[in-house]
């Protein structure tokens, strides 16, 4: 062998020697193969992988290595066109030393020699992505399910429903699929007495129970707060999903134990089935949303189908609504305006801003468009009108000779109150439209302090700080109401037209008025009745000590004009009315 030669291997000896060394530092698996796929080399870490000792590896040297069958893909890719294969990546699960399967990311080169372009040999180099693939799991787990139950989210919810929607397709509609809309009644009550540390404890254990007792097969997510609900696929029968909701009913009504506690839950569940032409998930939740709201609206603490009946009324509602939006700057908004008197002298002394909604030939009362525009947030930019449009109006009555001190009372909502903006907003009304902010009187309906006594005490001191007057409306309707009477900073009390309505004919209701006119006047406060209507109500809220009322006795609501005909031809005020 000429010297050269010789030289020449020695070099190439190095060579490898420095490249086999650079590979046993390396975290990554690398193996050589040759063009058989017999192994010539692995790295240090492969042999950890493998747990193979130097003498072991020795004795595989030239033979098959058997752990490439895991890397059938690189196989396959290699026997597709040998002529042509240079290089192939992808991912692999390889079978470590204890038949673990462990998923690798592999890059396979083919090496050619140059001449002939034949494969000389195969070099593999793989890395463990376990943690990665922890990882990616965690993340998927996270962005499609609930932190607190582990239950699928509204996400994942959503896109189970859209492949039942597929799938009962793709059956013929041989199967049902039915939706349950699972609500925990009165929840924030537990919340605010028990604490959020307890609630979400409770939570837990409901989406346990409900688990518990649906199909294998069956879908749990939960919708948020606390409302669940429960996705029911290929039900041989319809009343199957009435079954199903009984038992979650029967589980969810048995007391739950949270530490030293028992808590009893009451449920309310809307039940909707998927019709085979749906394809959209939201309709068929939001049939079971409506179902569930019925079934609170009847007493809760129980189910409701959604049925043809609740779908007409879907329709009614959704073209309300639509309606609505149009007209939340006014477009068909009226108002009415009914004079609030003086009991003892019949004088009237102010008016309360009455909305009306006219849709062609009919008018609307607020009964049957509010409840909508609550639920919607509407009732924010209507409220901000009425409130606009009234204290335009009356400020301007307030420069008719005589009127300077007439009162106007306007309703105001919960979406109202909760408003951020509302308080600067009033104010900004009142002193824009020339109107005396003491001659305002904002109307708070009872309910809306249930939600929250402590910011609903702030959000009140703060209207209250602006100078206008507060009035408890509906009083005696809710809960707690004495209790009311002494926390928040109310200047009047509208007794509710129902205790009026039974005065002298209902002992009751006459000991309840004498209480509550006693009452205020010893607070520093007025009462106002409403809904009097008879000329003995009159003389009875007299006798009582009841201060100011109004009612169809005095007057109905007024249009505007008929309202500015009465106050321009009294200037000396109005004192006669049909009962005088």
């Amino acid at each position: 062998m000429a010297s050269g030669e010789a030289d020449d291997i020695e070099r190439v000896r190095r060579e490898n020697a420095m490249l086999l060394e650079i590979f046993d530092l390396t975290d990554d698996l690398a193996i050589l193969l040759d063009a058989r796929g017999r192994l010539l080399h692995l790295n240090a870490a492969a042999k950890r992988f493998y747990r193979l000792d130097d003498e072991t590896v020795q004795r595989w040297v030239g033979h098959n290595w058997e752990p490439a069958r895991s890397m059938e893909p690189v196989v396959a890719a290699i026997v597709e066109d040998p002529d042509s294969f240079t290089r192939w990546s992808g991912e692999v699960e390889a079978i470590g030393h204890d038949e673990r399967m462990v998923p690798m990311l592999v890059q396979l080169l083919a090496h050619r020699d140059a001449p002939g372009g034949q494969i000389e040999f195969f070099s593999a180099v793989a890395r463990d992505i376990s943690d990665r693939k922890l990882l990616e799991a965690s993340l998927e787990q996270q962005a499609t399910h609930d932190p607190l139950t582990g239950l699928p989210n509204r996400a994942l919810l959503f896109e189970r429903i859209g492949r039942a929607l597929d799938g009962m397709r793709g059956l013929g509609a041989r199967h049902s699929v039915a939706l349950l809309f699972v609500d925990l009644d009165h929840f924030k009550n537990i919340n605010d007495t028990l604490g959020h540390e307890l609630g979400d404890r409770i939570l837990a254990a409901v989406a346990d129970r409900i688990l518990a007792v649906v199909r294998p097969g069956d879908t749990v997510a939960r919708f948020g707060g606390d409302e669940f609900v429960v996705l029911c696929e290929r039900l041989d029968h319809p009343e199957d999903a009435v079954v199903i909701a009984h038992r979650v009913e029967a589980a969810l009504h048995q007391p739950l134990r949270i530490d030293d506690r028992e808590v009893q839950l009451g449920v309310s569940i809307g039940i909707s089935f998927a019709d085979e032409n749906d394809t959209d998930p939201s309709a068929v939740l939001r049939d079971a949303d409506i179902a569930m709201y019925r079934a609170k609206s009847s007493g809760r603490g129980r189910w409701v189908v959604f049925d043809d009946t609740l779908r007409a009324q879907a329709r009614d509602r959704q073209r309300t609504e639509t309606a609505l939006r149009a007209a939340r700057h006014g477009d068909g908004l009226e108002l009415r305006y009914q004079p609030v008197v003086e009991l003892a002298t019949q004088r009237l002394v102010g008016v309360e801003a009455l909305l009306r909604w006219r849709q062609g030939d009919e008018v609307m009362a607020p009964v049957d468009f509010v409840p909508i525009a609550e639920e919607t947030g509407l009732i924010v930019p209507i409220g901000e009108w009425v409130l606009r449009t009234a204290t335009a109006q009356v400020s301007a009555w307030q420069r008719l000779a005589g009127w300077e001190s007439l009162r106007l009372s306007v309703n105001v909502s919960a979406r109202q109150l909760d408003h951020q903006g509302f308080a600067p907003m009033v104010a900004s009304v009142a002193d824009g439209t020339g109107m005396a902010r003491n001659t305002l009187w904002l109307e708070i309906t009872e309910s809306l302090l249930l939600a929250d006594v402590d910011e609903a005490r702030e959000r009140l001191d703060r209207l209250r700080s602006l100078g206008v007057r507060l009035a408890l409306d509906d009083f005696g309707t809710g809960y707690s109401s004495l209790t009311y009477l002494r926390r928040f900073p109310f200047d009047t009390v509208k007794l509710d037209r129902s205790f009026v309505a039974g005065l002298d004919a209902e002992a009751g209701d006459t000991a309840i008025i004498t209480s509550v006119v006693e009452l205020t006047a010893a607070l520093g406060k007025e009462c106002v009745a409403e809904g009097i209507e008879r000329e003995e109500q009159l003389v009875s809220l007299r006798r009582l000590g009841c201060a100011l009322g109004q009612g169809y006795l005095f007057s109905q609501p007024l249009v505007t004009q008929e309202m500015e005909d009465l106050l321009a031809a009294h200037p000396e005020g109005v004192s006669t009315w049909p009962a005088g």
